[in-house]
C-alpha cells in the first residue's frame, strides 16, 4: 500500500443536467400509433426477406 498515487479530482467530460420529471396524466396507450409501427415493422422484415431470397437464387 506505499506505492498508491495520489489521484488529482478529474473535471468530469461532460456535464449531466438534471431535467424535471413531468408525470404523464394521460393514461391512454396510443393504439394507432402501436399499430403503425407493428405494420411498420413488418413490412420491413417483408422486403428484408424479399431481398435476402432474391440473393440466395
Amino acid at each position: 500500500m506505499e506505492n498508491e498515487e495520489v489521484v488529482p479530482a478529474q473535471e468530469p467530460l461532460f456535464e449531466i443536467e438534471e431535467t424535471p420529471f413531468v408525470p404523464i396524466a394521460n393514461k391512454e396507450i396510443d393504439y394507432i400509433g402501436a399499430l403503425e409501427g407493428f405494420v411498420l415493422v413488418i413490412l420491413i422484415c417483408m422486403i428484408l426477406l424479399g431481398i435476402v431470397k432474391r440473393m440466395s437464387n
